[in-house]
């Protein structure tokens, strides 16, 4: 869909023989990077895991909280990018997208659904994203909120086009809740 250049995303915990991705570790890296910290230490893929799952363990609604605030805080923390933070001509995130992709990640953060990443694009637009064994699904986040839609079910044909929110959400929900 878009050129981007780096993604933020919510730790999915697998059965591996470590904790931890090495996609998470960046992910932390790049919230370092995005809070003016240093890394004190290199980043290593074996540390402790947050915890979060891609399963509805307990009360859904504390799964549900769970991802939510994380990855709406995710979001948040987009404001920060200044013009040129991918070290070119990357825009600004408009802080209205800001407010339109967390209620779009609202309205996803459902049982069932798994906690997506959170990509700033070099255009200036967010895109939310869930790569699965059972799909890819893309949601980008465009001005006067519109929705650019990706789907590609492992055996089903990919679909993409703008869909108004709800039909974006209904559409993403289905893809990876079945």
């Amino acid at each position: 869909m878009t050129a981007t250049s780096c993604a933020l995303s919510v730790e999915h915990e697998l059965d591996l023989p470590f904790p931890k991705s090495l996609a998470t570790a960046i992910d932390d890296a790049w919230l370092d990077f995005l809070s003016g910290s240093r890394l004190a230490e290199p980043v290593s893929p074996l540390v402790q895991s947050s915890g979060l799952t891609n399963t509805a363990a307990g009360t859904p609604e504390s799964f549900e909280a769970e991802w939510k605030h994380t990855v709406e805080s995710l979001i948040e923390r987009l404001c920060e990018l200044q013009p040129g933070w991918d070290s070119y001509l990357a825009v600004q995130i408009d802080p209205e997208l800001i407010t339109d992709a967390k209620a779009l990640a609202s309205r996803l953060a459902v049982p069932g659904v798994p906690a997506p990443s959170v990509v700033p694009t070099v255009n200036g637009t967010i895109q939310i994203e869930w790569h699965t064994l059972k799909c890819d699904a893309e949601i980008e986040i465009l001005e006067n909120r519109r929705y650019h839609v990706f789907t590609m079910p492992v055996a089903a044909q990919a679909w993409e086009g703008e869909l108004p929110l709800e039909e974006a959400v209904d559409r993403v929900k289905q893809v990876l809740t079945t």
